[in-house]
């Protein structure tokens, strides 16, 4: 069984999501919160304080942070601007904002502990450029995602997009960076 379940890593996506999204909003001058995205904000922080992950059971990356850094500097995905880049131990992770309910969230974390037929995740499996990738719609959220594996390099690479995109649209998206 994998250290970490690709339910941990969509649910520290969105939370990901969920606070460049709140950085965002926050840094807009003279606007406020209107009572939907309160109660959006609420939703998302009543799953996060459900998670519950075991820290023992992590796996450092073995990809370097400068690596990630390089790929991700010089890309532009038209009508979205890049917000904050994590670097947490277990993965890495940028975001890519164009509204309050549009945004593109780009993992990298360990091969190691990605297992998509662990989840509870109806995906299509196919090849693109000579990489394994899952490609699903997500259950609970509106959003789509795509997970493409990089043996050589031990990672596997999460494009989680809100809402849901096309397949099509989710490869276009991956084939901006060069992992």
């Amino acid at each position: 069984m994998k250290n970490m379940q690709l339910h941990n890593l969509l649910t520290n996506l969105l939370l990901c999501c969920f606070l460049f999204l709140t950085q965002a909003i926050f840094a807009q001058d003279n606007e406020t919160i209107d009572i939907e995205n309160q109660e959006f904000f609420q939703e998302l922080l009543d799953e996060v304080e459900q998670i519950e992950i075991d820290d023992e059971d992590i796996v450092p990356l073995d990809y370097s942070y400068e690596k990630f850094n390089q790929i991700i500097k010089n890309v532009v995905i038209e009508g979205f601007e890049q917000s904050n880049i994590m670097n947490l131990t277990e993965q890495y992770m940028v975001s890519y904002i164009k509204s309050l309910y549009e945004v593109i969230t780009i993992s990298v974390t360990s091969l190691d502990e990605i297992d998509p037929d662990e989840e509870d995740f109806t995906y299509e499996v196919l090849t693109h450029k000579g990489k394994t990738c899952y490609y699903g719609k997500l259950s609970e959220d509106p959003g789509s995602l795509l997970l493409i594996k990089y043996p050589k390099d031990n990672i596997a690479v999460l494009y989680l997009t809100m809402p849901e995109k096309t397949l099509d649209d989710m490869l276009k998206i991956s084939d901006k960076f060069k992992f």
